[in-house]
């Protein structure tokens, strides 16, 4: 029985497949820009959505075959904020162009290091 429909993942750490396909991405070497620290408790990058063959291709890594409503949803979006936070859950922000992703992308790394500056007395962001 072939599944349709944005499907869940099933194992908890992600709340799609196609979220699990974008962290992939992140961590293939695909992450435009990148801030926090997993020590801390925050971590985020900022993606391009990969294309559709290309999100096959992590998909399949993962052992999923994207089906057509998941290829549609991701080439619907420019970019995406990948985060993932101390208990290792990774959340995924979805934006239709580069230059909203980057403004939040943004909005988030300045707030970061307000937030965090005893850990990054210094830091330039």
């Amino acid at each position: 029985m072939i599944q349709t429909g944005i499907r869940r993942y099933t194992l908890g750490k992600f709340e799609q497949i196609v979220d699990a396909v974008v962290y992939s991405a992140s961590l293939d070497g695909w992450e435009e820009a990148w801030f926090g620290d997993g020590d801390i408790g925050y971590y985020a990058s900022l993606v391009p959505v990969p294309s559709a063959a290309d999100a096959q291709t992590f998909a399949q890594e993962l052992g999923y075959c994207l089906n057509y409503e998941e290829v549609s949803y991701l080439l619907h979006y420019s970019h995406a904020i990948v985060s993932s936070d101390s208990q290792g859950f990774v959340y995924v922000e979805y934006f239709e162009t580069e230059d909203e992703a980057r403004d939040s992308f943004q909005i988030r790394e300045e707030s970061f290091y307000i937030e965090y500056a005893e850990f990054y007395d210094g830091a330039e962001y």
